[in-house]
């Protein structure tokens, strides 16, 4: 593939577990601190689906200039997530095809995306007839936690907080399929759960039934990402992230995102409990019909690569 301005020659092809430090790299440089790519996210893309996310390479000097997912989640949902080109390498007709691969790739299931902003999500409805969903956005909350005891849930009575252990895993799968239309995201928690840098919790109460669960893991560029938490009601939900930000080191409290939608004014009161405060607003887009999941037990949304909930 060669581009006519600059002659860069390049290929388009799904990624290769090799390929994944130099993918890590890549998103750290084209992202820096706006980064939402968790570390271990090439390897989670692969195992959920392993024909879903595509590389660009420069062939004549080997590197990865860009990057693109198109993960079957399940067999009538798709979503795109990690657009990107470097950018010494941008206007030269490499993210076309990559966004080409993609769609054709999903072929004709809906399919669900993050705009980087409002001008974009327009100019996917023009170009793709993706549509915006009007009754909710998604909100970035963003900055320094500072854990105060004196205002945050510490017990709830008949409720216990433990870390996901083998024994718990299917009651957590099983909860998030609930929440997520029935989903089965299996291959997604596992993937997460046991690479380094991540910490979990579930709730349990008296009858040993799964009622909410906490992921906050490190992205690239020393920023850490809370979520997903989804929890039956705010109470639970915030005694799951207190006690799952306790757990991490004092580093890893100083750039924290928390994604959650505008329409959940309770999980973006949490946030504002650890000070963290709104600074990005964007819009969700399908192709075909909106999903939601259970948005009342949807705090924190999955990681924006993967999953609309």
């Amino acid at each position: 593939m060669s581009n006519s301005n600059q002659n860069i020659n390049f290929i388009v092809r799904t990624i290769r577990v090799a390929d994944c430090p130099d993918l890590r790299e890549l998103w750290c440089q084209i992202y820096s601190n706006k980064s939402s790519k968790f570390k271990s996210a090439p390897e989670v893309a692969i195992s959920i689906d392993p024909n879903g996310l595509f590389v660009a390479q420069d062939l004549s000097t080997g590197k990865l200039i860009g990057s693109c997912s198109g993960i079957k989640v399940s067999p009538n949902l798709g979503f795109i997530g990690g657009y990107a080109v470097s950018p010494e390498y941008q206007g030269q007709g490499i993210g076309p095809v990559m966004w080409k691969k993609v769609m054709d790739y999903l072929g004709d299931i809906n399919i669900a995306l993050f705009p980087r902003d409002q001008e974009m999500g327009e100019k996917y409805g023009k170009k793709w007839n993706f549509q915006i969903a009007k009754h909710k956005r998604l909100v970035h909350m963003t900055g320094k936690v500072v854990l105060n005891d004196d205002i945050c849930v510490k017990n709830i009575d008949g409720i216990t907080v433990c870390p996901i252990t083998t024994d718990l895993l299917s009651g957590v799968i099983d909860y998030d399929s609930d929440v997520c239309n029935g989903i089965d995201r299996r291959l997604f928690i596992e993937g997460v759960i046991n690479f380094p840098e991540t910490w979990n919790l579930v709730a349990i109460n008296e009858r040993r039934e799964v009622c909410g669960y906490c992921i906050i893991y490190s992205a690239n560029c020393d920023v850490t990402i809370v979520g997903p938490l989804y929890a039956d009601n705010e109470q639970l939900a915030e005694l799951l992230v207190t006690r799952c930000l306790q757990l991490l080191p004092e580093d890893r409290l100083q750039n924290v995102k928390y994604h959650c939608w505008d329409i959940n004014l309770k999980s973006i009161a949490i946030a504002e409990k650890f000070g963290l405060k709104l600074t990005v607003n964007r819009p969700i887009m399908y192709s075909k019909q909106t999903i939601d999941g259970k948005l009342d037990k949807i705090f924190t949304v999955s990681s924006t690569m993967y999953y609309p909930f």
